[in-house]
């Protein structure tokens, strides 16, 4: 009776442990199309394509700062810096320039997003940061971003 009691205990210690974290082991694998992340040229979906990409926190409204500060991707810093959000270098008294207009998405989030607080507004954000010297800044990047479908 002792025996049947611990063969039964072991089978169940057996059964609860091979059924632990079922629902956490996953077996899709999920394939993405980064092919985007290769264009020469910048346009709307492609860049929006890759802020999501990098987890931006905001990729609609950067989409609207880039579009508002490359001037829809044609300004000399976008097309010869890589540097769509005119993201710029204080220290050297420049703006930055990337080797590829990905690197300006990187730039961004190492320079700017990370002091962005926990739930807090993004265009308060902006003006917290002083990101803008134009008084005008934050309601241009808004008519922007309403107008991104």
């Amino acid at each position: 009776m002792l025996m049947k009691k611990i063969i039964l205990m072991m089978l169940f210690c057996f059964v609860s442990m091979s059924f632990h974290d079922i629902n956490t082991v996953s077996t899709e694998r999920k394939v993405y199309d980064t092919s985007f992340l290769y264009a020469t040229e910048l346009n709307d979906s492609i860049l929006y394509l890759a802020l999501v990409h990098y987890n931006v926190k905001y990729p609609k409204i950067v989409l609207a700062q880039a579009k508002l500060e490359s001037g829809n991707y044609t300004s000399y810093h976008c097309r010869k810096r890589n540097n769509f959000l005119g993201l710029y270098n204080s220290k050297r008294g420049e703006y930055f320039k990337f080797n590829h207009w990905t690197d300006c998405i990187q730039g961004y989030k190492d320079m700017i997003e990370y002091k962005l607080k926990d739930g807090e507004d993004y265009y308060n954000f902006l003006v917290r940061i002083r990101y803008a010297s134009s008084p005008n800044y934050i309601n241009k990047v808004k008519q922007i971003e309403e107008s991104i479908l």
